[in-house]
Formats: structure tokens, sequence, C-alpha cells
């Protein structure tokens, strides 16, 4: 089995082992979402919906 390498700068080609930040991540991008509907938004006195950021906290109200 041969070893693959990169042309420019000759180091081994590996995958690394995930870790628990790429886990979330995945999570994050690929886990099962909960369906946004009316019981479940929060909204501002202009009737815009507040989400939240990536803090945990509110956004823009």
């Amino acid at each position: 089995m041969t070893v693959s390498k990169n042309d420019i700068t000759g180091d081994t080609i590996a995958t690394k082992h995930s870790n628990e930040l790429y886990r979330q991540g995945w999570e994050r991008i690929f886990g099962k979402k909960e369906k946004m509907n009316e019981k479940n938004l929060d909204f501002n006195e202009d009737n815009q919906v507040k989400l939240d950021n990536q803090n945990g906290s509110k956004g823009k109200e």
C-alpha cells in the first residue's frame, strides 16, 4: 500500500481522528432539526422573529 503525499509540501496525507468540536459541528450542520412554527418563535415589538445566535444570546431586537 502506498502512502499519499502532498505534491507541493511532501507531507503525508492522513485522516485525523475526530474530536468533540468536530462532532458538535457535524451535529449542528447535519443533525436533526426542530421544525420552526409560530408556537416556538420569539417575536420582538416590530413583529420580527428573534433568532438565537451561536453564543446562546438573543439576536437584535
